[in-house]
């Protein structure tokens, strides 16, 4: 069944793969370094840096630029119900992909806007299933585990913790 599971999120492509990308790295953070994160922004945040390190590395993308993002839309999608989570994830990994397939394509900035746009939905989408599917089995099996353990613990990206605002122990 692992098989059928991984071709049908096929379809989904790097819009639905980044989202659970970053969706599974945010739960990673949430579980195990919840009380290092003062502000729920600067998880989200932390969720997209991980996941655009190699941009990061590559100076294509900049830290504070992803905090601002995870900022902006942590603030424009305030709501009284238990949605917020879905939504902040999914407007950040809106602007995140954007800013991704702006260094990885050929295109114009305001077609990838718009491509992205348009595929809010399987974004939006594919952060839900993978809350719900946290939140209703309790664990979480992810890829992302070893990398998250090695940003959140190395002292190379001690620097980049402080910067973002990351509490140290």
């Amino acid at each position: 069944m692992g098989f059928f599971n991984f071709l049908k999120n096929l379809k989904d492509g790097n819009f639905g793969l980044i989202a659970r990308n970053v969706t599974s790295i945010y739960l990673i953070l949430k579980s195990k370094y919840i009380s290092r994160f003062p502000q729920n922004h600067i998880l989200i945040g932390t969720a997209g840096i991980i996941n655009a390190l190699k941009y990061i590395k590559a100076n294509q993308l900049v830290p504070a630029e992803i905090m601002a993002m995870a900022h902006s839309t942590n603030d424009l999608n305030k709501r009284s119900d238990d949605s917020d989570e879905i939504y902040d994830l999914a407007f950040f990994v809106r602007y995140l992909e954007t800013e991704m397939f702006a260094v990885d394509t050929k295109l114009d900035y305001f077609h990838i806007q718009e491509m992205v746009s348009q595929k809010f939905p399987v974004i939006r989408s594919s952060v839900e299933k993978v809350l719900n599917k946290y939140y209703n089995e309790k664990k979480l099996s992810s890829i992302w585990k070893p990398q998250t353990n090695h940003f959140m613990s190395d002292s190379n990206f001690s620097g980049l913790r402080a910067s973002v605002g990351i509490i140290e122990n």
